[in-house]
């Protein structure tokens, strides 16, 4: 299955669906769902690099800050993440943790499409099956 993202139906926000085999393919389709609900495709390059470390009491909130700092990330330095590497979910006690290194370049503001004020825990239910992982995401703009 790999991991893969499909945006769905919903009443005033965006919603997005994300499936993929392992924690890390799910994060970064998750990021890559945010990307294309904020930017217009375009060419972008890389020109910095960004090493990020979160954690947090469950994995629904590790996803949720993680795409949260993205938008952050986004609407206050203007920086859009072209792709990630070196990622690596874990849990450490009672903690789960990320760790990552941002690929980014500076966008300007007419580059993005919509803005999210957040992302939400709104039908989140991040979970393993038989087939991998999968969630739902809810993008409140």
């Amino acid at each position: 299955m790999s991991s893969y993202f499909n945006f769905i139906d919903h009443t005033a926000d965006i919603a997005v669906e994300v499936k993929a085999d392992s924690l890390e393919e799910l994060f970064i389709a998750s990021a890559l769902a945010f990307k294309e609900t904020v930017f217009e495709p375009d060419s972008i390059i890389s020109k910095e690099q960004h090493h990020l470390k979160l954690n947090s009491h469950s994995l629904e909130s590790l996803l949720v800050n993680f795409l949260n700092e993205l938008n952050f990330r986004l609407t206050s330095q203007k920086k859009i993440v072209k792709n990630f590497t070196d990622v690596k979910i874990y849990q450490n006690d009672d903690n789960w943790n990320l760790e990552c290194t941002l690929h980014e370049s500076e966008v300007d503001e007419d580059k993005i499409k919509t803005e999210i004020k957040s992302v939400t825990y709104h039908q989140m239910d991040l979970r393993k099956t038989d087939e991998g992982y999968k969630t739902i995401i809810v993008f409140d703009i």
